[in-house]
Order: structure tokens, then C-alpha cells, then sequence
């Protein structure tokens, strides 16, 4: 009679498996946003409307932004300046 293969350990879950997409940090995103902003800024100058328009290219909705640049324009400005 033959033997009956050993059987096959389970795979882990998508669950359990590592995240592939990357988070990004505070500091990664603000330059993010920068980096787009600075696209614009040229010729809008820096507004609250560049900066919505610029985190929104960067992939953030607007709570994001205004818990990432919390006097807005400024705040972005000011990260610009560091």
C-alpha cells in the first residue's frame, strides 16, 4: 500500500500577511503635498486653494489636510521653510 503524503501546512491569511502597500508618515506626506504644491505655487500663489488642490493631488481628503497644515497655507509655508 502506499504511503499517504505529509500533509501541507496551511498558508496564512491576507489578514495576517504583511501590508504591502507603504503608510506613509506625517513627514513623507507633508512633502508630498509640497511637491505638488510647489507645481502651482509659481503661478497661484500659496492659498488655502493650492494647498486643497495639491493635497488632494498628494491623495489626502480634507480633514487629513487640515490635521496635517493646521493654519493652512501657512502651515504648509512654514514646513516649506524647515
Amino acid at each position: 500500500m502506499a504511503e499517504k503524503p505529509a500533509p501541507r501546512k496551511k498558508k496564512a491569511a491576507k489578514a495576517d500577511a504583511p501590508q504591502a502597500e507603504k503608510v506613509r508618515g506625517d513627514a513623507e506626506t507633508k512633502q508630498a503635498v509640497l511637491a505638488a504644491a510647489l507645481k502651482d505655487a509659481a503661478f497661484d500663489g500659496f492659498t488655502d486653494a493650492m494647498l486643497a488642490k495639491a493635497g488632494k493631488a498628494a491623495g489626502l481628503d480634507k480633514g487629513e489636510i487640515a490635521r496635517l497644515f493646521p493654519d493652512g497655507y501657512l502651515s504648509l509655508v512654514e514646513f516649506y521653510s524647515l
